[in-house]
């Protein structure tokens, strides 16, 4: 496998209302990218702002509602202002691109991507991507397409911003950390999807 066997990437699909989740990542790397650009006093009046005081204490460990975090980028947005708020979710999802590899990716499976060509790891790792898209789009609809143009698509994407910086940073940040260094991740908006179409050059 290429995604860690712990619980809480493994867990069946959930359907209905629990589905309404993602990880905790969302906001605790969002919390640490406002801390390291903004300030802390900042940080806790974006918390504050989206309702979620109760994190400046603690930082959440376990999944959360995915109206937490789609308040919190939210929130983000509207404090820290344009364009800094963007540069701010970006962060966020290297971020959390970072966690993901460090500790949900298998030493064995990265070595193993690092060592194929970079076609072929990223439309490896866009597989496992989608067996856990719950993880960052929760109630959303994920779909990938591993063709020629490779591509990550969620419909009704609950975190959804214009641009979705922090998705694009998550996805770029996982691909060219795990055996596609070049590659490059452009968001499209597509009616009610947003689309994120990947690079891997010089293949694509």
């Amino acid at each position: 496998m290429l995604i860690s066997a712990q619980a809480s990437l493994t867990r069946k699909p959930m359907t209905g209302p629990t589905r309404a989740v993602v990880g905790p990542n969302a906001i605790t790397q969002l919390a640490a990218a406002l801390d390291a650009c903004c300030g802390q006093a900042t940080e806790h009046d974006v918390l504050k702002a989206a309702g979620l005081s109760c994190y400046a204490a603690a930082m959440p460990t376990t999944l959360v509602p995915e109206s937490e975090a789609a308040r919190l980028f939210a929130a983000t947005r509207s404090i820290v202002g344009l364009p800094k708020a963007d540069a701010v979710l970006s962060m966020a999802g290297s971020l959390t691109a970072d966690y993901i590899i460090a500790n949900r990716i298998p030493h064995r499976a990265r070595q193993i991507l690092q060592h194929m060509p970079p076609w072929l790891a990223a439309r490896m790792l866009l597989v496992a991507i989608k067996a856990h898209a719950w993880t960052f789009a929760g109630s959303g609809h994920v779909t990938v397409d591993i063709g020629r143009y490779p591509s990550m698509t969620i419909a009704a994407n609950p975190l959804a911003t214009p641009g979705c910086h922090w998705h694009v940073a998550v996805l770029q940040g996982l691909l060219r950390k795990s055996g596609a260094p070049a590659a490059n991740v452009a968001h499209v908006q597509a009616s009610t999807a947003d689309r994120f179409a990947i690079h891997i050059n010089p293949m694509t």
